[in-house]
């Protein structure tokens, strides 16, 4: 540790320890904290999001829980700066790097039956995947600029097979409402964001 190797060329008698307890009191004596670097508020209207639930609650009770699916999205952004950081003052948010893969989830409302995972990335083949494809490991891996759930890719998840039965899909993570004409037995709902 540099620390250390100064403290030798400095005071060579002087014993010095390393502790939590140092620490704290060094972050104390200079006005070091842990903070949260904010970004984007939070900008939901809490009247309009009790009424989509409202509107949410009301088509759903029209389907048997079989029949209604949920899809959402989750991912991994691997080049994202920490939300958290150790500073003197407040700091403000930086632009978050949003490179990473997306990962959309679908399952019905009893949790009877739930759809193979569909994973986004940005490029077609991974290096991590080696020579392999993506169908060889046992994925559904689509690819595009962003590695975003798209209007491309929506109507992928509900031509599988055991989606095709009469419906509700509840997406959360298609920006736009997809038109599937060959499935006229699936009703949409696209959920606010």
């Amino acid at each position: 540790m540099k620390a250390q190797a100064l403290q030798k060329e400095l005071y060579d008698a002087w014993d010095l320890k390393f502790s939590y307890g140092w620490l704290s009191g060094f972050g104390r004596r200079h006005a070091l904290r842990y903070r949260q670097r904010h970004g984007e508020a939070e900008s939901a209207d809490p009247a309009a999001v009790y009424l989509g639930r409202q509107q949410l609650q009301d088509l759903t009770d029209q389907y048997a829980p079989l029949d209604v699916y949920h899809m959402d999205k989750t991912g991994l952004c691997y080049a994202m700066s920490p939300v958290r950081s150790i500073c003197t003052r407040g700091t403000h948010g930086v632009k978050k790097i949003k490179t990473g893969i997306t990962l959309a989830l679908t399952t019905n409302a009893d949790g009877s039956d739930a759809l193979p995972p569909l994973f986004s990335g940005r490029v077609k083949k991974p290096y991590c995947f080696k020579k392999r494809t993506a169908a060889k490991l046992g994925l559904d891996y689509r690819a595009n600029h962003k590695a975003w759930m798209t209007g491309h890719l929506f109507p992928l998840m509900v031509a599988q097979p055991r989606s095709r039965r009469a419906g509700l899909w509840t997406p959360h993570l298609v920006s736009r409402q997809c038109f599937l004409p060959q499935y006229r037995c699936i009703g949409m709902y696209k959920c606010s964001p």
